[in-house]
Order: C-alpha cells, then sequence, then structure tokens
C-alpha cells in the first residue's frame, strides 16, 4: 500500500510540473 501511495505521489508530482511547464510557456 505504502508503495503504491508513494507511486501515485510521484505521478502527481510529475503532472504538476507538465502543468506548470505549460503553464509558463
Amino acid at each position: 500500500m505504502t508503495k503504491k501511495n508513494g507511486s501515485d505521489i510521484n505521478l502527481i508530482s510529475l503532472v504538476n510540473l507538465k502543468i506548470r511547464s505549460k503553464d509558463v510557456s
């Protein structure tokens, strides 16, 4: 469970980073 949670957080962070990059562009 903990491992999956960590993966989910990583995925969310990646998506947030992508959205941020798009916003900056």
